[in-house]
């Protein structure tokens, strides 16, 4: 079993029923693709792995969750590439990582937990300036609207 980043968001989004691509240049995995495919055949690219070779590739307009800002940095856009998230169950084992990352990569996160599944849980990024935490549930349509205003359904 794989202990990366990587492979805990591959089994947090096939948790969730979704379908994931993965490649990787240097795993060698059955299933795994290379880039350029992963490209072709995602709806939604996530890049969890900071490769220099993804700083090359091509993504034809596709949406880019960027957590090493790779795209950016590439283009020279510098803090440009960093973005506000907003991460539901960000109090869980696995948010708890996409959290540090987030935060290591210096973007901004804005993390909703109702503390259903494990309680309240104190993490060493919860003092970070860049995170905010709001106690609630996701389903809650209007909180959502309220820490994202300008986001569109």
């Amino acid at each position: 079993m794989r202990d990366s980043f990587r492979s805990k968001l591959r089994d947090l989004l096939e948790m969730e029923a979704k379908g994931t691509i993965c490649s990787d240049p240097f795993v060698h995995f059955p299933g795994f693709v290379d880039a350029e495919e992963a490209v072709r055949r995602a709806d939604v690219l996530v890049v969890a792995t900071p490769h220099e070779q993804y700083k090359t590739l091509q993504l034809h307009g596709k949406p880019v969750f960027d957590i090493w800002n790779v795209f950016a940095r590439a283009r020279g856009a510098g803090a440009a590439g960093v973005v506000k998230v907003l991460l539901t169950g960000s109090s869980g084992f696995i948010a708890g990582y996409l959290v540090n990352e987030l935060l290591a990569h210096g973007h901004e996160v804005v993390g909703i937990d109702n503390f259903s599944k494990y309680g309240p849980v104190k993490r060493s990024y919860d003092s970070n300036p860049r995170y905010s935490f709001v106690e609630a549930d996701a389903k809650d349509v209007a909180l959502l609207n309220a820490c994202f205003p300008t986001a569109t359904s």
